[in-house]
């Protein structure tokens, strides 16, 4: 038995969870930055958005798809900045 796609939702989630993993690295620089206040907050919206991805992959168990390369495309971009950012500052010093 196939389930219904529905390429909004599919859209949406991609979304929503290449914001997450964005927001994923953002919360991991602040605790060991040990910023609590900035970490807590980010953790906050995590949740939010998990529990909008949660709802929906059981609702319909294809939609890991687009949550799974959402994640990956955004941590591997949110990296990518991070590490552009700190060799910048580097060059910067020197």
């Amino acid at each position: 038995m196939f389930t219904e796609i529905k390429i909004i939702t599919w859209l949406g989630l991609f979304a929503i969870y290449f914001i997450f993993d964005i927001l994923y690295v953002r919360y991991v620089l602040s605790v060991s930055k040990l910023n609590a206040f900035q970490a807590a907050n980010i953790g906050a919206l995590m949740y939010l958005l998990t529990g909008i991805g949660i709802v929906q992959f059981v609702d319909n168990f294809l939609n890991i798809i687009p949550i799974i390369i959402g994640s990956w495309f955004g941590t591997f971009l949110a990296i990518k900045f991070e590490s552009y950012k700190n060799k910048k500052k580097k060059d910067k010093k020197i």
